[in-house]
């Protein structure tokens, strides 16, 4: 049976499996694209669509502006929510949450899912920076070849703890042909395929919609939650989700009269200030003037460098480098550097040259002394001349 494109099968409630698709026993079921399959509720298992092991069931993405009525939050994709399973991405707790993405595809497996999101990572999130140099607001009045050392300081998010899971709830995007960690339940006696208030399809059971809701929504202020000590085992330990994406850039912008030195650039992350390897970002540069510094936070805390506290208590990760003032500045000429994260606030630090081989001219700046302070030496030298002819 083939569902068609704008078929629309939400609301629904069923009593076990399969709220809004059941592909019971001899069934075969074709979700076109364009179908509108998501808010349903079941109670026991697959809230959306239950495919009985060994029945062809193929569905394609879910669509946009699909939100999920348990949070609002915007459907992303398709989740296990095999009973004993369910998706949660929205507890408190991390050991509570459920997050097991399910590709689209054609099917000939047992499984249960549920249309809703992974991480609800697409709020946007402000970004701190705090630049300093030489850990003062400014850079001061310097020569030239001096060393500077410059800080850019912001904060791990907050957010990013409300999608921490253990492992095992945490697998990876199941390829198009396999479901992994889905359990396979047999038909209870079903033989054909349900759809709930599927207008026009050939074999139709309408339920009455339902305003159970399984998963209740975390507000702003709950990402912090602590969670207790306890030991976990290998496949219990938190991690998130691969569909997870968040990532800090630091863009770093200095005048020409400040370059960049190589090798100096470090990343220092957490509470403990542990020194992230370079491996863990990427750096690009633009000439030696200006650069970005790329982390990947997912990646850093599923491989340990940062943990839960460090993203409950609002952390700091600091990027640090070293530049010198260049041998071509000359008496007044401004230094100037300024950085950002992400699209958030700039802030920057200035100060100006100091030239120890020139005398001051009484101006300040290269155009004073090529200018005004030329005239003024040129008049001196003039004035001196006539002395000596007297």
């Amino acid at each position: 049976m083939k569902i068609g494109t704008g078929v629309r099968i939400c609301n629904n409630h069923a009593a076990t499996y399969g709220g809004g698709l059941y592909n019971g026993e001899n069934g075969t079921a074709e979700l076109s694209d364009g179908v509108i399959l998501y808010n349903n509720h079941a109670d026991t298992g697959a809230d959306d669509i239950y495919n009985t092991a060994g029945q062809k069931l193929t569905f394609c993405a879910v669509g946009t502006g699909w939100n999920l009525d348990n949070c609002n939050h915007r459907i992303d994709g398709w989740y296990d929510d095999t009973e004993g399973t369910r998706w949660n991405a929205d507890d408190d707790l991390p050991e509570n949450r459920h997050i097991v993405s399910v590709a689209s595809g054609g099917y000939e497996t047992g499984f249960q899912i549920k249309a809703a999101h992974g991480a609800e990572i697409y709020e946007t999130t402000s970004y701190p920076i705090d630049k300093k140099a030489d850990g003062e607001d400014e850079i001061g009045t310097v020569s030239q070849g001096k060393k500077i050392r410059f800080t850019l300081t912001s904060s791990l998010p907050k957010l990013l703890a409300r999608y921490v899971v253990t492992a095992s709830n945490a697998s990876p995007a199941n390829s198009a042909r396999e479901i992994r960690k889905v359990r396979v339940h047999s038909a209870s006696g079903a033989g054909t395929v349900r759809v709930h208030s599927a207008s026009g399809a050939e074999t139709v059971r309408v339920h009455s919609a339902s305003g159970a809701r399984r998963a209740r929504s975390v507000s702003g202020d709950n990402y912090d939650n602590e969670i207790s000590a306890q030991s976990l085992s290998e496949d219990e330990k938190y991690a998130i989700p691969d569909s997870v994406v968040e990532t800090m850039v630091f863009h770093d912008e200095m005048n020409r009269y400040l370059k960049f030195i190589d090798g100096t650039l470090r990343v220092i992350v957490g509470r403990a200030g542990i020194e992230v390897p370079s491996g863990y970002y990427t750096v690009t540069a633009s000439g030696s003037n200006a650069f970005r510094v790329e982390v990947d936070l997912v990646n850093l805390f599923n491989t340990g460098i940062i943990d839960y506290e460090d993203l409950t208590d609002e952390n700091p990760i600091t990027v640090t480098y070293e530049a010198v003032v260049t041998d071509d500045a000359i008496q007044g000429d401004e230094l100037f550097n300024e950085a950002w994260v992400n699209d958030g606030e700039h802030d920057s630090v200035e100060g100006e040259v100091l030239d120890k081989k020139v005398p001051s001219t009484g101006g300040t700046g290269r155009g004073m002394y090529t200018g005004l302070g030329l005239l003024f030496m040129v008049t001196a030298a003039a004035a001196w001349k006539r002395k000596r002819s007297m």
